[in-house]
Protein backbone atom coordinates (compact mmCIF):
# COMPACT_ATOMS: atom_id res chain seq x y z
CA UNK A 1 0.00 0.00 0.00
CA UNK A 2 2.88 2.23 0.86
CA UNK A 3 4.41 1.57 -2.46
CA UNK A 4 1.47 2.76 -4.17
CA UNK A 5 0.63 6.13 -2.55
CA UNK A 6 4.59 6.96 -3.04
CA UNK A 7 4.37 6.07 -6.66
CA UNK A 8 0.93 7.86 -7.14
CA UNK A 9 2.62 11.08 -5.23
CA UNK A 10 6.28 10.40 -7.55
CA UNK A 11 3.39 10.67 -10.72
CA UNK A 12 1.78 13.44 -9.49
CA UNK A 13 5.12 15.57 -8.89
CA UNK A 14 6.47 14.85 -12.26
CA UNK A 15 3.06 15.86 -13.43
CA UNK A 16 3.32 19.12 -11.63
CA UNK A 17 6.78 19.90 -13.03
CA UNK A 18 6.37 19.17 -16.56
CA UNK A 19 3.12 21.42 -16.67
CA UNK A 20 5.64 24.18 -15.17
CA UNK A 21 7.84 23.85 -17.92
CA UNK A 22 5.48 23.60 -20.40
CA UNK A 23 5.69 27.75 -21.63
CA UNK A 24 9.46 27.48 -22.15
CA UNK A 25 8.21 25.44 -25.01
CA UNK A 26 6.31 27.37 -27.49
CA UNK A 27 5.92 26.55 -31.27
CA UNK A 28 7.46 28.99 -33.88
CA UNK A 29 5.35 31.94 -34.01
CA UNK A 30 3.37 33.18 -37.44
CA UNK A 31 5.41 36.51 -37.03
CA UNK A 32 8.52 34.77 -37.00
CA UNK A 33 7.76 33.07 -40.53
CA UNK A 34 7.04 36.44 -42.00
CA UNK A 35 10.48 37.42 -40.76
CA UNK A 36 12.07 34.82 -41.97
CA UNK A 37 9.80 35.02 -45.44
CA UNK A 38 11.16 38.52 -45.45
CA UNK A 39 14.87 37.17 -44.53
CA UNK A 40 14.70 34.68 -47.92
CA UNK A 41 13.58 37.48 -50.43
CA UNK A 42 16.85 39.36 -49.67
CA UNK A 43 18.84 36.32 -49.47
CA UNK A 44 17.30 35.13 -52.98
CA UNK A 45 17.26 38.84 -54.15
CA UNK A 46 21.34 39.50 -52.95
CA UNK A 47 21.93 36.12 -54.78
CA UNK A 48 21.33 36.60 -58.82
CA UNK A 49 19.90 33.16 -60.56
CA UNK A 50 19.33 31.74 -56.99
CA UNK A 51 15.70 30.13 -55.95
CA UNK A 52 14.03 28.85 -52.76
CA UNK A 53 10.85 26.52 -52.69
CA UNK A 54 9.85 27.10 -48.94
CA UNK A 55 6.80 26.56 -46.51
CA UNK A 56 5.84 29.42 -44.33
CA UNK A 57 3.10 29.69 -41.40
CA UNK A 58 2.29 33.24 -42.09
CA UNK A 59 0.09 36.06 -40.32
CA UNK A 60 -2.86 37.28 -42.71
CA UNK A 61 -0.78 39.68 -45.58
CA UNK A 62 -1.26 40.75 -49.12
CA UNK A 63 1.65 40.27 -51.52
CA UNK A 64 1.74 42.40 -54.72
CA UNK A 65 4.47 43.87 -56.79
CA UNK A 66 6.91 45.76 -54.74
CA UNK A 67 5.21 45.57 -51.35
CA UNK A 68 3.54 43.28 -48.78
CA UNK A 69 0.78 44.89 -46.47
CA UNK A 70 0.24 43.62 -43.27
CA UNK A 71 -3.10 43.04 -41.60
CA UNK A 72 -1.37 43.43 -38.21
CA UNK A 73 0.59 46.09 -37.34
CA UNK A 74 4.18 44.63 -36.22
CA UNK A 75 7.86 46.18 -36.76
CA UNK A 76 10.20 44.43 -38.87
CA UNK A 77 13.60 44.24 -40.41
CA UNK A 78 15.59 42.73 -43.78
CA UNK A 79 18.21 44.26 -45.16
CA UNK A 80 16.37 44.91 -48.59
CA UNK A 81 13.43 46.30 -47.34
CA UNK A 82 11.70 49.54 -46.30
CA UNK A 83 8.68 49.57 -43.61
CA UNK A 84 5.80 52.65 -43.93
CA UNK A 85 3.02 51.45 -41.12
CA UNK A 86 1.74 48.54 -42.31
CA UNK A 87 3.49 48.13 -45.62
CA UNK A 88 6.64 46.85 -46.08
CA UNK A 89 8.47 47.52 -49.68
CA UNK A 90 10.32 44.73 -51.52
CA UNK A 91 12.51 43.98 -54.35
CA UNK A 92 8.96 41.43 -55.34
CA UNK A 93 7.30 40.98 -58.63
CA UNK A 94 4.10 38.60 -57.83
CA UNK A 95 0.17 38.80 -59.25
CA UNK A 96 -1.81 40.06 -55.87
CA UNK A 97 -2.44 37.18 -53.42
CA UNK A 98 -3.91 37.39 -49.98
CA UNK A 99 -2.82 34.27 -47.87
CA UNK A 100 -2.72 33.35 -44.41
CA UNK A 101 -1.37 30.29 -42.79
CA UNK A 102 0.75 27.49 -44.08
CA UNK A 103 1.53 28.01 -47.31
CA UNK A 104 4.46 26.72 -49.88
CA UNK A 105 5.89 29.72 -52.05
CA UNK A 106 8.73 30.02 -54.50
CA UNK A 107 11.01 33.04 -54.72
CA UNK A 108 13.56 33.19 -57.63
CA UNK A 109 15.55 35.84 -58.64
CA UNK A 110 15.39 36.59 -62.13
CA UNK A 111 16.95 40.44 -63.59
CA UNK A 112 17.40 41.87 -60.24
CA UNK A 113 13.90 40.85 -59.22
CA UNK A 114 11.94 38.41 -57.18
CA UNK A 115 9.42 36.41 -58.49
CA UNK A 116 6.88 35.44 -56.01
CA UNK A 117 4.53 32.68 -56.90
CA UNK A 118 3.00 29.12 -55.79
CA UNK A 119 4.36 25.95 -57.27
Amino acid sequence: MNSQVLLMFAFLAALSLSLTLLPLVRPKTVMSDLHELLTDICEVYQNPGSYKVKTYNLPEITLRNGEIVLEESTWTYCSCCVQSGNIIQVPIQCQQMRVEGLITLVLENQDDIVLVSKP
